[in-house]
């Protein structure tokens, strides 16, 4: 036999707790990448051709890296805006709904 259906649950406080770990996390993660920014730029280690392309090498690695860090930050800010947004909009339809049964709506 199946597994019987009980409804959707939804905890608005746990996806409020989610939302602000969310935006904690990307906070946390912006802040890192700037401390590192510099520490990841390489200047050649001679006159060389050979240092001049190792440290270019390294310096298009370490901004391709940043660059996709930065928007997994920009994503996770993005994600808890939805996260609320969707909270938000959850809260007002089961006000609507209980107001139109005679239910509390508060």
């Amino acid at each position: 036999m199946g597994e019987v259906y009980d409804g959707v649950r939804f905890d608005p406080a746990a996806a409020g707790k989610a939302s602000s770990g969310l935006d904690a996390l990307a906070d946390r993660l912006a802040a890192d990448l700037a401390a590192v920014q510099d520490a990841l730029t390489v200047v050649p280690a001679g006159s060389d051709e050979v240092s001049g392309w190792a440290s270019q090498t390294h310096n298009d690695v370490a901004t391709s890296y940043l660059t996709n860090a930065q928007a997994s930050v920009q994503e996770m800010r993005k994600l808890a805006a939805t996260l609320r947004l969707s909270t938000a909009r959850i809260n007002g339809m089961e006000t609507d709904n209980a107001g139109a049964l005679g239910g509390p709506t508060s």
